[in-house]
């Protein structure tokens, strides 16, 4: 978060997936495949850059992670916290061409894998997001990134999931869940 100092995301450098980091990574994330339960304990940055604060909520969360023959993450975990429940769900294609992490001429979404190991792996997604539409026509776009640690020991799963603005860090997610 800013009142943490943390500094901004770094540009993205496209590096290759290799078919061996390809079907490491592949490995684990079929392995991740199935219904979990836990925690997440998740830290909003609001306010503005000058003056910003956090927020901070411990949910209880389940649901299930699948990955598809289409190479299809999908993360949809419902998340609860007193008597107020939301969806939270992600979906990131993991094809080889979008592991590559090419620059999009579009500004469409740029993906990269990185640090794979048997069990765990980092994963960086950027895509953009519309600010506002007049008369049919995008005013602007703002990049959003997310960072995803993955990490798994037995049937316990920990992922850390970093969303960035522009750059800037404004939420942190840390579920613990098991299976």
């Amino acid at each position: 978060m800013a009142a943490a100092g943390e500094e901004p995301i770094q540009p993205l450098i496209p590096t290759p997936v290799t078919d061996a980091q390809y079907e490491t990574l592949t490995h684990f994330i079929s392995s991740l495949e199935g219904q979990w339960t836990g925690s997440d304990h998740r830290t909003e940055c609001l306010g503005d850059i000058e003056r910003p604060q956090t927020r901070v909520t411990d949910y209880s969360a389940s649901g299930d992670i699948s990955f598809d023959s289409g190479s299809t993450l999908r993360v949809s975990l419902t998340l609860q916290y007193d008597n107020m429940s939301y969806d939270d769900v992600s979906l990131y294609e993991l094809t080889r061409p979008m592991l590559t992490a090419e620059n999009n001429q579009d500004g469409s979404i740029t993906t990269q894998a990185r640090n794979i190991t048997p069990h765990s792996a980092e994963i960086y997604f950027k895509g953009v997001i519309a600010l506002h539409r007049e008369a049919g026509r995008t005013q602007g776009v703002r990049p959003m990134e997310h960072v995803y640690e993955l990490s798994r020991s037995g049937t316990q799963l920990k992922i850390e999931r970093k969303i960035y603005l522009s750059g800037i860090l404004v939420q942190i997610d840390e579920w613990k869940l098991r299976k």
